[in-house]
């Protein structure tokens, strides 16, 4: 039986820190450019954060998950990852004067559909971006060896 505590903290503070970098990133973007970057891309950060979790249980169990604990895990990691964007929205709200509006868009039945939408997406996606981050793990590990 594998330890999901470890790991689920390794992805929060990988998320947190990369969707920090990504809304940074964005805001200069949008003050110096005057560019407004896709959204999608935030995405990004949250699948990216699932190789530091992938490694560790790849070095930990030396070993590729399997199905189930690759679902359990993503399961996990999605609602960690929802979590984590909840909060910088709350947090955003405060510093950012649009981010009322938007919100208020997301609150609609059509915002919501999208929103579940999504998060089925990233479910699949961390699933076996985690899947695919171990394997990698392990064939660096076997390189070495």
């Amino acid at each position: 039986m594998i330890k999901v505590k470890p790991l689920a903290r390794i992805y929060a503070l990988s998320a947190v820190a990369l969707t920090i970098l990504v809304i940074l990133i964005f805001e200069i973007f949008r003050w110096t450019l005057g560019i407004d970057p896709p959204g999608s891309a935030g995405v990004i950060a949250i699948i990216v954060a699932t190789i530091w979790p992938a490694q560790s249980f790849a070095n930990t169990y030396r070993r590729r998950p399997t199905g189930r604990e690759a679902w359990r895990l993503s399961a996990v990691f999605t609602l960690i990852a929802i979590a984590v964007n909840a909060a910088l929205s709350v947090v955003l709200l405060a510093i950012l004067p649009g981010m009322a509006a938007v919100l208020a868009q997301l609150a609609s039945p059509a915002g919501l559909t999208v929103l579940a939408v999504l998060a089925v997406i990233i479910f699949v996606a961390i699933r076996f971006a985690f899947g695919y981050f171990a394997r990698t793990q392990l064939r660096a590990l076997e390189a070495r060896e």
